[in-house]
């Protein structure tokens, strides 16, 4: 575990990274057709190349990967007698391959790192133990048959998202139920988006209830990955507390639900500026305000230190999910934060911050959470003295270059 020191307030220009839940999605939708797909802007985070790991075990598809542009070429594979997927600590990649790996092999056992196998999947089980697939602990074996999946919408999107990359190649059609209320339904849509690109169709019904036409076929595409908003969110938040940043590469209509981040900052006081090719976030007075996370999960963190940063209090609600992801993400940034002296309590389902503070450096902790390590790192804007991080290099889980990119931006290492 590598240890850090970290000062400096951020300014300047950058360029977001390429969007790595598109990516997830674009992979295995061009793993799925039976051709030559070329993606475009791709970034090899260790997320990625579990994706990549877990396709290529099954014999889907062949990957070259050459100048950020990664060549995809799928032939209608020969079933697999038995593989073992390992998922790395990608939540995406094991509950995207759960419904397709009995599709394409006759036993497959999924093993993973850090917390993931412990995170959530038995609602996917049991929807898809209804409709044909046995499971012993982590193995999974048997003939998935179309029907109706009945499965919770506030656990995890992720879990529908994984259903919709398996039924259209079903024979039959299907109906998924939803049996609570769902929650990040962007990436739901994401997924929509990106299959649609590849020649693949389902939609929503009702709010509750989504079809899924059976025999389909994935067509091959070309498409160019964009920028990724829930990364450039960590940037976005430290203009507004530091010293301003101009992001580039970002899709203005993109399906991502981060894209949010900006409005917030908005709501916060922050000063956004939309250019041509840019959004900039200024450097800004914030203040509190109540934020529910009940579709933007992930900008929790980063927004717990922009509430940090803000005068009043800031309440971010709904968000209970977060205590099953890498870390405990609830508790993983009020017990860091508080270290550095903010004013910060844990609910049960979400944070309350009373800001305005100063922080003072101190060591902390990244939980091997790549999105608790980033926000750390913003929290340099408002903290005097340097900050010790312990785990730093938790951030290849999603953003390689994450290090990189702080140092570009007049950010301080040693």
């Amino acid at each position: 575990m590598s240890t850090i020191r970290i000062s400096g307030s951020l300014k300047g220009d950058i360029l977001a990274m390429p969007s790595k839940s598109v990516t997830h999605r674009a992979i295995i939708c061009a793993a799925l057709s039976q051709g030559k797909s070329r993606i475009s802007n791709v970034e090899l985070s260790n997320d990625i190349k579990a994706t990549i790991n877990c396709i290529e075990k099954l014999g889907l598809a062949a990957f070259e990967y050459i100048d950020s542009t990664l060549y995809v070429s799928s032939e209608k594979p020969d079933i697999k007698e038995n593989v073992l997927l390992n998922c790395g600590e990608s939540g995406s990649t094991l509950r995207f391959m759960l419904p397709l790996a009995p599709l394409f092999s006759r036993n497959a056992e999924f093993i993973g790192e850090g917390r993931l196998m412990s995170r959530p999947i038995e609602p996917l089980k049991t929807a898809l133990k209804k409709n044909g697939l046995n499971f012993l602990n982590n193995k999974v074996n048997g003939e998935l048959k179309n029907g109706n999946f009945d499965i919770a919408g506030d656990i995890s999107s992720q879990f529908i998202s994984g259903l919709l990359f398996a039924l259209p190649l079903l024979k039959g059609d299907s109906i998924i139920n939803l049996t609570s209320k769902l929650q990040s339904k962007p990436y739901v849509e994401l997924t929509m988006y990106v299959q649609k690109k590849f020649g693949v169709t389902s939609g929503f019904i009702d709010n509750d209830t989504i079809k899924v036409t059976g025999g389909q076929k994935y067509t091959p595409c070309d498409m160019e990955i964009e920028g990724d908003y829930s990364h450039a969110a960590f940037f976005a938040v430290a203009g507004a507390i530091g010293g301003g940043v101009a992001i580039s590469g970002l899709l203005a209509d993109s399906m991502q639900g981060d894209k949010e981040i900006f409005d917030i900052l908005k709501r916060m006081g922050a000063s956004v500026e939309y250019g041509n090719r840019y959004i900039k976030v200024n450097k800004s007075v914030l203040n509190g305000i109540t934020i529910d996370a009940g579709n933007i999960p992930d900008l929790v963190p980063v927004l717990a230190v922009a509430g940090a940063a803000a005068n009043g209090q800031t309440q971010i609600l709904n968000a209970g999910r977060l205590r099953i992801k890498e870390s405990d993400r609830l508790s993983a940034i009020s017990t860091e934060l508080k270290k550095l002296g903010a004013d910060i309590v844990e609910t049960e389902d979400g944070l309350t911050i009373n800001g305005g503070k100063t922080l003072a450096g101190s060591e902390v902790f990244a939980h091997n959470d790549h999105r608790i390590a980033m926000s750390l790192a913003v929290a340099c804007a408002i903290t005097k003295g340097e900050i010790l991080l312990s785990g730093s290099e938790s951030v290849k889980k999603s953003a390689v270059n994450f290090w990189k990119e702080f140092e570009s931006l007049g950010g301080k290492i040693s």
